[in-house]
């Protein structure tokens, strides 16, 4: 029994050799395996950070420039409201004159309808005006008649006998007429030396 013992004896060392020898083998593996995933983890982790950093960049840019546009927009808008508020002090300012400036106006107006509709016309004014327009009326246009209306902000609206032509010399058509150039001249007398 001698020998069958160390015959087993012989296979269990074997076999505890074999052993050892496939969990060195394992664990080599095992090594290995762990050491590929761990650089393919590495890699993808550098990835994704640099992806990460690349779209938080990009966000960031959209975000600056939605800022940049809703900044310049508000700007905009309110440059805007100060040149309609300066456009609607021209306006009630240009309400209370009776000057020379605005008798000129006036006569320039009567003038040029005489000289289209003939001696002829009905001059349309605000009641306030209607003394000082029926005095150049008296100069340039003795057959006109005067006839008062609610003309805002002052001026002459001119029309023929029957009504079938019209000649708009109000304050309100005047700035109407020039609003392009009064909006360019009060941004560069209210903005000027900004930038956009």
């Amino acid at each position: 029994m001698d020998t069958i013992e160390e015959i087993i004896q012989k296979i269990w060392e074997d076999a505890e050799w074999k052993i050892k020898e496939y969990e060195q083998e394992a664990e080599k593996k095992i090594k290995i395996i762990k050491e590929r995933e761990f650089s393919k983890w590495e890699r993808e982790k550098a990835k994704l950070i640099s992806d990460g950093k690349r779209e938080a960049e990009s966000i960031k840019s959209m975000y600056i420039s939605r800022a940049n546009l809703d900044g310049r927009r508000m700007v905009m808008e309110a440059r805007e409201e100060i040149i309609n508020r300066a456009v609607q002090m021209l306006k009630d300012s240009a309400a209370l004159e009776t000057g020379e400036a605005y008798q000129k106006y006036i006569e320039t107006a009567l003038i040029n309808a005489k000289n289209v509709f003939g001696d002829k016309f009905i001059i349309m004014c605000r009641p306030e005006d209607a003394e000082m327009v029926k005095r150049i009326a008296r100069e340039t246009a003795p057959d006109a008649k005067i006839s008062e209306a609610p003309i805002p902000y002052g001026g002459v609206v001119i029309s023929t006998m029957d009504g079938s032509k019209k000649m708009d010399y109000s304050v309100e058509a005047h700035i109407s007429r020039r609003m392009n150039e009064i909006r360019r001249r009060l941004a560069e007398l209210l903005f000027e030396g900004e930038y956009d």
